[in-house]
């Protein structure tokens, strides 16, 4: 079985929420932003630096909502609004294992 199915199976998903901590704008402890996570069910929740990226564990239909609940928690807590872009854990892979610039 491939990396990438075994990590699909497993119910591995990555949240990127996008702009935070970038320049001084848009503050979020990684801390608050791991406990919105298992706050809404997720398992084995992981953040990566102050880079806004979660790994996390939690079954498919409820990683589904996991980015409207998590955006709306944000914007209630800290007061602005962030995009997050979902994927899981096969589709995280994929983009780890691309290469970082285009072939000519």
């Amino acid at each position: 079985m491939a990396a990438g199915n075994n990590l699909e199976a497993s119910g591995v998903h990555v949240a990127l929420l996008r702009g935070i901590n970038v320049g001084g704008k848009n503050k979020l402890p990684m801390k608050e932003l791991a406990a919105m996570f298992a706050d809404a069910v997720a398992g084995d929740v992981q953040t990566y630096i102050q880079s806004g990226n979660v790994v996390f564990r939690a079954q498919a239909a409820l990683a589904e909502h996991l980015p409207a609940a998590v955006t709306s928690a944000i914007a209630k807590l800290f007061g602005f609004e962030v995009p997050v872009v979902m994927r899981t854990g096969i589709g995280a892979w994929a983009l780890r294992r691309r290469p970082s610039t285009p072939k000519e």
